[in-house]
């Protein structure tokens, strides 16, 4: 298959271009950078070719025979091919925590509900993107007629944003008081239950989890741009699907299911045959405005024993996952821990990427390594047996993956934390799920405390449309 990319000429914003996507075309997608590095890009499509539910996409993963075509339009030279965006012709989706069992059989989740489907993934054959670095835009698309004519729809999106100005913010949804599913005096019962099992043997450590939910009516879509701007994250995404649940209720074609994420976490990708992880353990809250007060809180993290000692057990449990499917002896760790800093919170993180072994399949990546370690806890079967016993709830999208498989054999894997799920339906309901790992010498009342921290941005998205609109106007 070939894919061309040209650069063209635009001036709009990626927020903008997506409600002018959403209007007209089929299941908008947005993969949102919004923290800039150099390689930071934003991906637009819609208008998906092939759709499916609870199976895996026809995608291997390393280089393909996929060719390209490049081009400019303000300069006739080929750019270079790490020019190209990442993402321009393939599969987007996600994983649900709860589709653990179907890639691992030895793995254990509660029963999923009717509104989220195990998975799902939709193949799009044009898209547009936007690299922060430069502010230039690209179109891409498979060379045949229907692609050609989805990425001239998507075009048309960009030259409408671009002379339409910025999007206003929409008063088109009400959000209920998120409630968690569980009291503090539940929680800290859980807690000292986890406890116990690691005591006796069991496990070293758990994710313990809950959800909070809030009745929500009106648009996901005209509450992402509050999420955008409260939580600026590496791996922000909004999709619709705009068709229903394989076993949702009646009355599921009247609101799709949509997703928000914030999610500042790499659960997996691949260059080539090179594959990585970038795990996630120890958070501290910011404090933005006491700068020193800040700093003291990055560096109580960097220094603290126990976080440490959390994240190199995880980090331990993914340099084995990725084992199974990397070349031997290939498995290296990088930066191992530093401190990243995010709006709301500090979080301690390392890298681990391996070579992957020559024609591994993405059922096999993903059977080895899903769900990511940070969510799960170690050994992480046993720990997915005794935390399904002890949580309320199915996670659904929450602590699972979404994100690209690219025509070309390159992918990225966002884990679902900080992320928003609005159910499909008449009477929707919108639900984020808030977490932490419990070892040895946790306090529960400060675990406690940490899933407060953590859900805090989400909180103030919901809340905060007033005063969103209020800078706007200025």
């Amino acid at each position: 298959m070939t894919v061309s990319t040209y650069s063209m000429s635009g001036t709009a914003e990626p927020i903008d271009v997506l409600f002018q996507v959403a209007k007209s075309l089929r299941s908008p997608v947005l993969l949102d950078s919004t923290l800039h590095g150099e390689d930071a890009w934003t991906i637009l499509t819609a208008e998906p070719s092939r759709e499916i539910d609870d199976e895996l996409p026809p995608w291997r993963p390393g280089p393909s025979s996929t060719a390209s075509t490049l081009s400019a339009e303000r300069d006739p030279r080929p750019p270079l091919p790490e020019d190209m965006p990442p993402f321009r012709t393939g599969w987007i989706g996600f994983l649900s925590y709860e589709s653990g069992p179907a890639l691992n059989p030895d793995l254990t989740t509660r029963p999923r509900d009717g509104c989220v489907p195990r998975m799902h993934w939709s193949q799009y054959r044009a898209s547009i993107a936007y690299r922060h670095s430069d502010r230039t835009w690209w179109l891409s698309w498979a060379n045949d007629e229907s692609a050609m004519l989805q990425g001239q729809e998507l075009r048309r999106c960009l030259a409408n944003a671009a002379s339409s100005g910025r999007a206003s913010l929409s008063r088109a949804y009400d959000v209920g008081s998120p409630e968690p599913e569980v009291s503090l005096d539940s929680y800290v019962r859980k807690v000292e239950a986890i406890q116990e099992w690691i005591a006796r043997g069991h496990i070293y450590q758990a994710n313990l989890t809950y959800q909070m939910r809030a009745a929500f009516e009106g648009r996901g879509l005209d509450l992402y741009p509050e999420l955008r701007r409260t939580s600026p994250v590496p791996f922000g995404a909004y999709l619709r699907i705009d068709h229903p649940a394989p076993d949702h209720p009646e009355g599921a074609t009247d609101a799709p299911l949509e997703i928000l994420a914030a999610s500042p976490e790499l659960y997996l990708s691949t260059r080539g045959t090179t594959i990585r992880t970038r795990p996630i353990k120890g958070t501290r809250p910011r404090a933005l405005s006491n700068p020193e007060r800040d700093a003291a809180l990055a560096r109580e993290l960097f220094l603290s024993e126990k976080d440490r000692a959390e994240l190199t057990m995880i980090v331990d449990l993914e340099r084995n996952d990725l084992g199974r499917v990397c070349e031997y002896g290939s498995v290296r760790t990088h930066a191992f821990p530093r401190v990243e800093s995010y709006r709301g919170v500090h979080h301690l993180v390392a890298d681990v990427e391996g070579k992957l072994r020559p024609s591994v399949s993405l059922k096999e990546i993903l059977a080895a390594t899903f769900p990511g370690g940070s969510v799960t806890g170690a050994p992480k079967i046993r720990a997915m047996e005794l935390i399904a016993e002890l949580e309320s709830s199915p996670r659904g999208i929450y602590t699972g993956a979404l994100g690209y498989l690219d025509d070309s054999g390159d992918m990225t894997l966002s884990l679902t934390i900080r992320t928003l799920s609005i159910t499909p339906g008449r009477e929707r309901e919108l639900r984020f799920g808030v977490g932490g790992g419990i070892v040895a010498d946790s306090v529960p009342a400060h675990e406690w405390a940490e899933t407060e921290h953590k859900a805090k941005t989400l909180v103030e998205a919901l809340r905060s449309r007033d005063e969103a609109a209020a800078s706007d106007s200025a």
